[in-house]
């Protein structure tokens, strides 16, 4: 994915915004709690291309991962089906 040719950290927020909206335009699912997921790394660099299972999922647009972290969904995508 072209994402994967990105410093995503060294974008401006409009870029960051951008990417956020495309993602969501390629890879709509849902994430629920259970689900296997993926960081692209655009708010998180540290995490690029990481795999995750999706411990808790909040009303406030975020998700927990690792059983403790609380990050936003938008920057995590659902892995196959």
């Amino acid at each position: 994915m072209i994402i994967n040719y990105f410093n995503c950290w060294k974008l401006k927020k409009w870029q960051s915004n951008l990417l956020h909206t495309l993602l969501w335009l390629i890879y709509p699912a849902k994430i629920q709690k259970g689900d296997k997921i993926r960081c692209y790394g655009i708010s998180y660099p540290q995490w690029k291309g990481d795999k995750f299972e999706c411990t808790a999922n909040f009303k406030d647009k975020t998700i927990g991962i690792r059983n403790a972290i609380r990050v936003a969904k938008k920057d995590f995508r659902k892995l196959g089906k």
